[in-house]
């Protein structure tokens, strides 16, 4: 029984369920999906008493990537879809968060803990998943680090360019607020002096 939804919501590629967090009164986080044929059937996805979330599909429907502290810190993992708890393949190697696949789905995308955006070349071969040592794609400063909820970026529709929520580079002097009083007797002596 599901106690709380908390996080981002994702589809399946195929749009046949939602995909979630969630919290129960015996986990602290759990990947949890939704049938979307008007059933609402819910399921779990990864279900271990540590924190999963940040969970997507790959855009062939195969392989479930997400973030877990079951090291004892963040971490990103692949596990085939749906069966998750069948296989799990670490795919950082020194913290990872905020997980997303290239739009074809040869690569992966995370956020390293110092902020540098890490990508692998992804192998697979029938139900094994492999992938390429993490190389440095950008690095930190082109998005917020504060503390927001959700991925920080995005892969565009063509493939070609990666979107981001940028930090303020200017600090912003706040806007001025005028009270204007009695602006109807200016307006009427405005108007008679015309």
């Amino acid at each position: 029984m599901m106690d709380t939804i908390a996080g981002s919501a994702t589809m399946s590629p195929d749009g046949s369920h939602l995909l979630f967090g969630g919290f129960t009164s015996l986990t602290r986080g759990d990947m949890m999906r939704m049938a979307l044929d008007g059933s609402r059937r819910v399921s779990a996805l990864v279900q271990t008493p540590f924190v999963e979330n940040g969970t997507e599909v790959s855009p062939d429907g195969r392989w479930l990537v997400y973030q877990s502290n079951i090291s004892g810190r963040q971490e990103v993992y692949v596990a085939p879809y749906p069966d998750a708890s069948s296989a799990r393949w670490p795919v950082s190697t020194g913290g990872g968060r905020q997980p997303l696949w290239s739009r074809d789905g040869r690569e992966l995308f995370y956020v390293a803990p110092d902020g540098v955006l890490m990508g692998v070349q992804v192998k697979t071969i029938d139900s094994t998943w492999a992938a390429t040592s993490p190389m440095k794609v950008l690095e930190p400063g082109y998005w917020s680090r504060d503390a927001l909820i959700g991925r920080q970026y995005d892969i565009s529709p063509d493939g070609k360019r990666f979107l981001v929520v940028t930090p303020s580079r200017v600090a912003a002097d706040p806007p001025d607020l005028v009270v204007e009083q009695h602006w109807l007797e200016a307006l009427k002596a405005s108007v008679s002096s015309n």
